[in-house]
């Protein structure tokens, strides 16, 4: 798309403090926080914790990601079957 503005919306975690900060466009970061960012490749999210990056991708049954081996154990026990994947839909 060309000429599109793209909404930018940005959370971060602070590991020492374990603060979350949310910024827009119009805010700036704590001074002592710093960050970039680039265009890159869709990360996939956990289908349980939205805000946490997947690690393990299950290719056998429900075709979603997950965050953790507790999320995982936790999809394929519990993940209704509508909210599974079909394999044709699976992100690369």
């Amino acid at each position: 798309m060309v000429d599109s503005d793209v909404q930018l919306y940005v959370s971060l975690r602070d590991l020492r403090s374990n603060k979350f900060y949310e910024l827009r466009e119009d805010t700036l970061p704590p001074e002592e926080l710093h960050y970039q960012w680039a265009r890159g490749p869709a990360v996939p999210c956990c289908v349980f914790h939205p805000h946490k990056t997947a690690v393990i991708h299950d290719t056998s049954k429900t075709f979603q990601y997950y965050c953790s081996r507790e999320c995982f154990l936790r999809g394929w026990r519990h993940l209704p079957k509508n909210m599974w994947l079909p394999a044709s839909e699976i992100r690369e």
